[in-house]
Parts: structure tokens; sequence; C-alpha cells
């Protein structure tokens, strides 16, 4: 029997929905590389400060948060929050094997 699909009209699934997802993602990161120092520092700071100040933040006991890779934003000041208003740490990481995350 074939598959029913619900998919309205025109709606990507499958390797079709995987390739424009992954041309998406080529595309954002280029984007966010090409952001000059300057401005991704001053980026950096406003996400921190964003998360820093909301209440979810300051209800937290625990926090994950993933350490910057290539031009991600920089995360640091908000660890430095955390740990300094005694909140646990978490960080993910791939485990290359199963492809999935481990918490550390």
């Amino acid at each position: 029997m074939g598959e029913r699909s619900t998919q309205a009209a025109g709606t990507l699934t499958g390797h079709p929905l995987h390739g424009a997802k992954r041309a998406l993602r080529v595309e954002m990161i280029a984007a966010r590389d090409a952001i000059d120092a300057d401005q991704h520092r001053a980026s950096s700071l406003r996400i921190a400060d964003t998360i820093i100040a909301s209440p979810a933040f300051a209800a937290a006991g625990c926090v994950m948060l993933t350490l910057p890779h290539k031009s991600e934003w920089d995360m640091r000041r908000v660890f430095d929050a955390a740990l300094g208003t005694g909140k646990t740490v978490v960080l993910p990481r791939v485990n290359i094997g199963s492809r999935m995350l481990e918490l550390h």
C-alpha cells in the first residue's frame, strides 16, 4: 500500500526537505561567518545580556549551554553569570559513534 500523506500541497518531505534544509544551513552559516569581529562581539553581548536578564534564567537552577564553534555567538558571559549565581551548567557533546548528544 502507498503512504498516506496529510501534507499540504507543495510541502517538502523526505530527500527534498533534507536538501532544502542543508542549503538553508549553508546559506545561514555563510551569512554568520561574514559578520565582522566587532559586530560579532556586540551581538554576542546582546544575546548574553538578554538571557541573563530573563526571568527564566533567574529561576533556573541548571542551564544547558553550548560552547561556540567557529562563528557561533560567544556564550562565555552567560557561562560566567550562571556559575557566579550558583547554577549548574551542562554542556552537550556529540557522541560520534551514536550521533547522540551527551551532557557533561
